[in-house]
Parts: structure tokens; C-alpha cells; sequence
């Protein structure tokens, strides 16, 4: 068996992810590869570091508790407020937020204009990848046109400038006949 196709299933035959019909072709190849062997016994002890606690008790009304400090906007009990949070509280509109922002207007006014700016840049964009879409005549790259259409039209193209190189080919055939003569 090859090492690169076993390694892989040495974690899952670990955890006893494996069938049956997976796991007995590893462990024949386990007996006889002492690297995979030793792999999978630094797999073994790397697993045994992390240890199953088993179920957490979560104490009654916990989630209640939870909700409630997140729907209220306060903090823990007993944290005070970061000045990051006042902040953001004022900057996003908090009951205070003129009190507390003197700059609250200006703010306003700049998110205003970077709105405005983002939209324009997007009407800008569309615009640009409208208008850079290659076009020769009245064939353009994006058109829904049948393709035979398009190649019946190169394969005619490609006839008269083979039939335009055939008349210029004879003509100066003969002219070199003529010079032999």
C-alpha cells in the first residue's frame, strides 16, 4: 500500500470515523509501515491533550439573562462602559449622542458625502465596463447571436481574401512565365 493514500486515513480511523472495509487495509499497512506506525502514535498522543470535559451545566436562566443585557444595550453587571462604546453609542445615534459629540453634525455630513461618493463609484463603474466592451462593427463580444452565423461570416471573410490571393498568385505566374520566355 502507499503512504501518501494511508496517511490521510489515519486520523479518521483514530476517531473511528472509518468502515470496515477502510479501516482493515490501514491497520495490515500500519503492521507493516513502521512511518505510518509512528505517525499514527504521535496522532494517538497529539489527541490525548485534548480531553472530552463531557456536558457543561448551564445554570437556569442563563440565556434569559443573555438576551435581556443584549436587548437593553448595557454591559455585564458590574463593567462600566469602555470609552470606545460611548463613542460608538453617540456616533450611532444613541439617545444622547448631540450631547455627547459635538462633532455629531460633521459626522453626519461625512457619511453623507461617502455614501454619495461609494454610489457614484459604482454608477461609474458600471458605466466604464459597459462601455469597454469590445465591438467591430456589428459584432460585439457580448452579443447572444447563433455562433454558426458569426463563422459562416469568417469563412466567407476568409474566401474572398483566398480568392483575391489566388487572382494576384496567377497573375504574377504568368508574368514570370513571360520573363522565362
Amino acid at each position: 500500500m502507499d503512504c501518501n493514500r494511508m496517511r490521510p486515513l489515519v486520523p479518521p480511523y483514530l476517531d473511528g470515523e472509518l468502515t470496515e472495509e477502510r479501516a482493515a487495509p490501514l491497520r495490515q499497512h500500519l503492521l507493516e509501515c513502521s512511518r505510518c506506525r509512528n505517525f499514527a502514535q504521535s496522532e494517538t498522543a497529539l489527541k490525548s491533550w485534548f480531553v472530552d470535559p463531557g456536558p457543561v451545566a448551564v445554570p437556569a436562566g442563563f440565556a434569559a439573562r443573555v438576551a435581556r443585557h443584549a436587548f437593553s444595550g448595557e454591559g455585564p453587571p458590574g463593567v462600566s462602559p469602555s470609552p470606545s462604546t460611548e463613542r460608538e453609542t453617540a456616533f450611532t445615534g444613541g439617545a444622547d449622542a448631540a450631547a455627547k459629540r459635538p462633532d455629531a453634525p460633521l459626522m453626519h455630513f461625512l457619511l453623507q458625502a461617502t455614501a454619495i461618493a461609494a454610489a457614484l463609484l459604482i454608477a461609474l463603474s458600471i458605466g466604464m465596463h459597459r462601455a469597454n466592451v469590445p465591438e467591430i462593427s456589428n459584432l460585439r463580444a457580448n452579443d447572444s447571436e447563433s455562433l454558426e452565423r458569426v463563422l459562416e461570416e469568417l469563412d466567407e471573410m476568409n474566401r474572398s481574401q483566398a480568392g483575391e490571393q489566388d487572382e494576384d498568385g496567377d497573375e504574377s505566374r504568368s508574368d514570370d512565365r513571360k520573363s522565362e520566355e
